[in-house]
């Protein structure tokens, strides 16, 4: 081991670095024995913190500040070692909070496109020390990347502009994701293929990072393939979004941007599982609509009458949006067909009922 820790040493030990070994036993070299009774610690108070995150690469966050204190500290930028901007960190973001539960000395910096064209030395340093933050020195990404296209899109949800977005859609037009993931899940494919017989006259837009994804891939030559660079091409184009309900984590993300930014968009979820269970004993563990069904419109008795079960209470007040509550049948009601095929239907009948289901998700979100 002492062979090993003096090669270490050697290997990776800089000149302006001082390792010390407390230890009165082994002696190691390039080391400076030190003992532990004269070492004089800085007050934990006194001391300054900075961390710097980025989850693509593009948008950075990041906070600088004093234990107990909210001075505001000037942060450098550099690329290549070159300065080339200077942040204040003073803001208050919510991103900055979520992330690193600092409320203030926060900031945020975004890669111009003219850093994007290749890969840089990207460094965060706090001005006057010329300290480097914590998470600060990331080699960026380049346009050459085969995943950039990807991370510049999962990039731009942070940066929607939810009263420019909100009442745009494109009518009588369905999409959904053109990942590799998808288009490789026969069953979420197979049910894309099934709303495209369901609905001949829709236009299907089928959204990808690649340009170059096979058009003819499990025959979908009817899908216009669209490549996207930015959360509002898909706001832009479509009337309905699928989600494949399997997929979790980033793409998620994308789900629940669409399901709560959009009232001009009807988002749901592709569940296989809904095929085989039946509407008397189907029912999830989100009672939010059940505790408060006076704010979503429903009386004691129509909760009753439902017993209590969320998945027919949904099923009753789509029904009852469209004044056919009376001729509800759930002896007869398929919940896979009704979900993924009779209320798209609706939808595009009833243009109004997406901005019913955009007030109710918003609803359920809140009181969560």
């Amino acid at each position: 081991s002492i062979t090993l820790m003096n090669l270490q040493t050697r290997k990776y030990k800089s000149q302006d670095q001082h390792v010390y070994n407390l230890s009165d036993g082994a002696y190691f070299d390039n080391t400076t024995p030190l003992r532990l009774e004269t070492v004089e610690f800085t007050n934990k108070d006194d001391q300054e913190y900075g961390v710097v995150e980025s989850e693509y690469g593009i948008t950075f966050i990041g906070y600088y500040k004093k234990s107990d204190s909210n001075d505001v500290y000037d942060i450098d930028v550099y690329i290549d070692g070159s300065r080339i901007e200077t942040l204040k960190a003073d803001k208050k973001l919510k991103k900055v909070k979520d992330t690193f539960d600092v409320d203030g000395n926060g900031f945020e910096f975004i890669l111009e496109d003219k850093y994007l064209q290749e890969s840089h030395l990207l460094e965060f340093k706090e001005s006057k020390s010329n300290k480097l933050l914590m998470d600060g020195s990331v080699k960026t990404i380049s346009m050459q990347d085969k995943k950039f296209s990807e991370l510049r899109f999962m990039d731009s949800l942070g940066h929607v502009d939810a009263e420019k977005i909100k009442d745009m859609y494109y009518p009588n037009a369905i999409g959904f994701l053109a990942t590799e993931e998808n288009l490789e899940d026969v069953e979420f494919m197979g049910y894309i293929k099934g709303l495209m017989v369901r609905f001949p006259e829709v236009e299907f837009k089928g959204f990808c990072f690649d340009e170059n994804v096979k058009r003819e891939f499990l025959g979908l030559d009817n899908i216009k393939f669209i490549t996207i660079r930015n959360v509002k091409d898909i706001f832009q184009k479509v009337e309905i979004f699928i989600s494949n309900h399997m997929l979790t984590g980033k793409y998620l993300e994308v789900f629940l941007k669409l399901v709560y930014t959009s009232e001009a968009i009807y988002t749901t979820a592709f569940d296989i599982k809904r095929k085989f269970v039946n509407i008397d004993t189907y029912d999830n563990t989100n009672h939010v609509i059940i505790e408060n069904y006076k704010l979503f419109g429903y009386s004691k008795e129509e909760v009753e009458i439902m017993n209590f079960n969320i998945v027919k209470v949904s099923i009753y007040s789509i029904f009852k949006e469209l004044g056919q509550e009376q001729f509800i049948d759930f002896s007869t009601l398929n919940l896979f067909d009704f979900f993924h095929f009779q209320v798209i239907d609706f939808i595009l009948k009833n243009k109004s009922l997406k901005k019913i289901f955009y007030e109710k998700h918003k609803l359920v979100k809140k009181l969560s």
